[in-house]
């Protein structure tokens, strides 16, 4: 990420450029994989543990840090500048290379010595016994247990896809967030300001989402970030000028890395024995639509020579999402408080290697 940060310090043609933004896109992904992976491993994947908060709210912290030295040095040449967050970058990639602490295991308990002679006899007589009775107990248990793997497979599979769209309203908002703000000629000389204030609220905001999930459930609470970032899409139409832009950027910075932290956990939680799998694939699906979300957008802006359209169909998205999630989540994940749902042991200990 580093080197193709630097990379843009170069003047280059656009297929040059092109290049070194999927580059940076791939590397990206990346490190979220990885990252993520590695805090869930750390914390047992529990909504609202301190290093998966703290993970999530590096982006936001990021995405602050950027806009406030963009700020300092307006003036400065853009290669500068890109030179600038290059060298902002490299020390804390090199302080994320430190290994995160291993999750604790509990102790087990050693077995007794076997018993000898007789007692050996009727003690093998007597667990052979209750083997028997094991396996006609645990048959019903077993069955019930591989529907609810079953049902938790297809609601994982609507996540990817709800995920998806998520990607696809996301990047509406925050590509055209900017754009919309130089629209407004009162306002047009706070296009960074209004990133400054996605960064400072999506730093924040992963720990009332933490709280949240705690609280209510991975479920419930993901499907409230949903609702609250279509919502906050509204914002510069509802309520013109500054007042609107400062609700859609506090409603981007406040909801998209909460519903990030929510959905990849939440995701590894329908997928306990591959976790990292997991969060692979609902950051590949939330790639394909911040792919596809721009061409659409940027279609239905010339189209409509406003953002009216575009916005429009980010809500709707954004919406179908939720109700996809809802329809198809099973029962008890919508009573499964975050804190006591985590990733089991054997699959802690194949993530983030």
């Amino acid at each position: 990420c580093v080197v193709t940060t630097a990379a843009m310090a170069v003047a280059l043609p656009l297929s040059g450029w092109l290049a070194v933004r999927f580059a940076a896109g791939v590397a990206s992904a990346f490190v979220m994989v990885f990252t993520v992976s590695a805090a869930m491993h750390a914390s047992g994947a529990r909504i609202g543990a301190g290093m998966v908060a703290w993970t999530f709210a590096g982006v936001g912290t990021g995405i602050t840090l950027s806009s406030a030295l963009l700020l300092a040095v307006p003036d400065w040449h853009w290669s500068a500048q890109w030179w600038l967050m290059a060298a902002a970058a490299l020390p804390l990639a090199l302080l994320a290379l430190r290994r995160p602490p291993r999750p604790q295991r509990s102790s087990q308990r050693q077995a007794a010595p076997p018993p000898a002679g007789r007692d050996a006899r009727d003690g093998r007589e007597a667990l052979d016994a209750l083997d028997a009775r094991d396996a006609l107990d645990n048959r019903d248990a077993r069955d019930a247990r591989d529907a609810r793997d079953a049902r938790d497979a297809r609601a994982f599979w609507s996540l990817l896809v709800a995920y998806g769209l998520f990607g696809f309203g996301y990047v509406i908002h925050a590509t055209f967030l900017p754009t919309l703000v130089r629209s407004v000629p009162q306002i047009s000389a706070y296009a960074i300001h209004a990133w400054l204030v996605v960064g400072i609220a999506a730093a924040l905001s992963v720990f009332v989402w933490a709280a949240l999930g705690r609280r209510l459930g991975a479920l419930p609470a993901l499907l409230l970030a949903y609702l609250v970032e279509a919502a906050a899409l509204l914002g510069p139409f509802v309520l013109p000028g500054l007042p609107g832009v400062l609700v859609a950027g506090i409603g981007l910075g406040g909801t998209f890395v909460g519903l990030t932290s929510l959905a990849t956990v939440y995701g590894a939680q329908l997928a306990p024995m591959a976790p990292a799998a997991a969060v692979a694939l609902l950051t590949g699906s939330f790639g394909v639509g911040q792919i596809v979300g721009p061409v659409v957008a940027a279609g239905m802006i010339d189209a409509s020579g406003g953002f009216l359209t575009a916005t429009l169909a980010a809500v709707a998205t954004l919406l179908v999402a939720a109700a996809l999630i809802a329809a198809t989540s099973p029962r008890h994940a919508w009573h499964s408080p975050a804190r006591s749902t985590t990733v089991s042991g054997d699959a802690q200990s194949g993530t983030g290697q």
